[in-house]
């Protein structure tokens, strides 16, 4: 499936959106970004990535991924100029585009995606259903045939996989932590476990900064693990004990800048840019969504936005952090996961449609876990494919899309079969197939339209609006309908500790 989709056009193939710079630059797309990459790490030392230099100009898909991807940059580029040099000639090689060099480039993404995806959601999926097979095997299913990640890894061509794969290693470990703890007589909270889990949490974050959409549940279950001791000194030790792992992890991802802190600064303004704006793109946020009738980007600053995106991601995620910090289980933590990733697709600052990816993992990991999140796994999987639509149709890549739609449907059908030991009532099952089968046919009312009436002039972007505000709903509804859940599910767990 993922060869067959990598066989169609990538971002920015033959600079058909027309993307040109002031000065008359074509701009390609991501494809050329990440070939550019390669290019720059391969042949300029490594204190030259992130700045301004006469062989490195910023303004051409300048390298603004953290020092992980710097790295693989350029062991990619390594294999490219050995197996096809012109590839990434320092200067001549911008815009390089042959048949040959497309299929190098696509085996490079689908060798990682297999080394670290894959490995990661086996260890993963092991770890959570040790004795569930058929719940195992919608994990794994849901997770390798996630359609949004292959369209935009093999279609669009990105390395989302990389990152999210050292975080579903990340889950496996700190879920066998948690294993290993109640096994243990010793008054640590805190495993060997545990402090890997963090280190390849950190390698995740030092890959992809889009992995920060992870970090407040990390941060929260952790604290929350450490605090269940009832021992100051053990507390701290546990802390100290995951600080230095965080310390250790980044410095070494960010060895050389590190060592000077005008280097480290540029490293991290490149990082974070604010400039961008709030949004880019048609996205499936409340930004976007709401745009049209509050007009953010004309009413506020930057900094203005800034604050209130932070605020109000902040107010997304605290009831998952309050029920982390109090019941620090694994279940709650991956759930933790999905509320925060969520929280930032739907309300931090400068969202990418592909961010979607990210809430994905963890709720495809929840899907046999309980009604509510069996239910809601195969509709938020389809919105979050149609709320890509923008992108892929720009990238030409409409045909996977359907197909990619197709397949989401055929999901749907398969978890709802799969549902059985969880005991949902028949009126529960079928209302779930209504709204299954709305969600499909207003899509494919708002895709006809997209193709056979032409917006007023006056609003030429109608018919993808509508399709993001549909999306931005279904967002919107999930979160609160998981935090329901979480709030419940401790409830629960409470009164049955009580009961014990």
């Amino acid at each position: 499936l993922r060869c067959l989709v990598s066989m169609f056009p990538y971002s920015g193939q033959g600079n058909k959106d027309g993307r040109v710079r002031e000065d008359g630059t074509k701009m390609y797309g991501d494809y050329e970004a990440q070939r550019h990459w390669m290019e720059i790490t391969l042949h300029l030392p490594a204190q030259d990535w992130y700045r301004e230099t006469r062989d490195n100009d910023l303004m051409y898909w300048g390298l603004d991924y953290p020092p992980l991807t710097a790295w693989h940059s350029k062991l990619c580029g390594m294999i490219m100029h050995m197996l096809d040099p012109p590839s990434v000639e320092l200067y001549k090689s911008r815009g390089y585009e042959t048949a040959a060099s497309k299929i190098r480039m696509r085996t490079i993404v689908l060798l990682f995606d297999l080394l670290v995806f894959y490995t990661g959601m086996f260890s993963v999926a092991r770890s959570l259903y040790k004795h569930s097979s058929s719940s195992k095997r919608v994990c794994l299913l849901l997770g390798l045939l996630s359609p949004g990640l292959i369209l935009i890894d093999h279609g669009h061509f990105q390395f989302n996989s990389i990152c999210l794969g050292l975080t579903a290693w990340s889950i496996a470990f700190l879920v066998s932590g948690e294993e290993k703890k109640r096994r243990s007589k010793s008054g640590s909270q805190i495993t060997s476990d545990d402090m890997l889990g963090s280190a390849l949490f950190c390698c995740s974050l030092c890959f992809k900064q889009i992995a920060l959409y992870y970090s407040p549940a990390m941060f929260f279950y952790l604290l929350g693990r450490c605090l269940q001791s009832k021992r100051l000194h053990t507390i701290a030790f546990d802390i100290a004990k995951l600080g230095a792992t965080v310390i250790v992890t980044f410095a070494i991802c960010f060895f050389p800048w590190v060592l000077s802190v005008e280097s480290t600064l540029q490293v991290i303004h490149r990082i974070f840019p604010i400039k961008r704006g709030l949004f880019e793109d048609k996205v499936a946020n409340f930004w976007c969504a709401s745009a049209p009738l509050l007009r953010w980007k004309t009413r506020f600053s930057s900094n203005q936005l800034v604050t209130l995106s932070m605020f109000a991601t902040i107010l997304g995620f605290i009831p998952a952090a309050i029920v982390l910090l109090r019941s620090p289980t694994s279940k709650n933590f991956l759930m933790g996961l999905l509320t925060s990733s969520l929280a930032f697709f739907l309300f931090a600052y400068q969202v990418h449609e592909k961010s979607i990816l990210f809430p994905l993992l963890p709720l495809h990991l929840l899907a046999m876990s309980d009604q509510v999140l069996a239910l809601l796994t195969p509709l938020f999987t389809h919105f979050a494919i149609v709320g890509m639509f923008p992108l892929l149709l720009r990238d030409g890549l409409l045909q996977p899309y359907l197909v990619m739609l197709a397949l989401s449907w055929m999901l749907i059908f398969y978890i709802h079969n799969q549902v059985q030991p969880l005991q949902m009532s028949r009126l529960m099952k079928t209302c779930a197939i209504v709204v299954y089968a709305g969600s499909i046919g207003v899509t494919l009312v708002l895709h006809a339209l997209e193709f056979s009436i032409k917006p007023p002039q006056r609003y030429p972007d109608l018919h993808v609006l509508l399709l993001m505000i549909m999306c931005a709903g279904v967002n919107i509804v999930s979160l609160v309908t998981i935090q329901i859940s979480m709030l419940f599910h401790r409830t629960k767990t409470a009164e049955a500790l009580k009961q014990s």
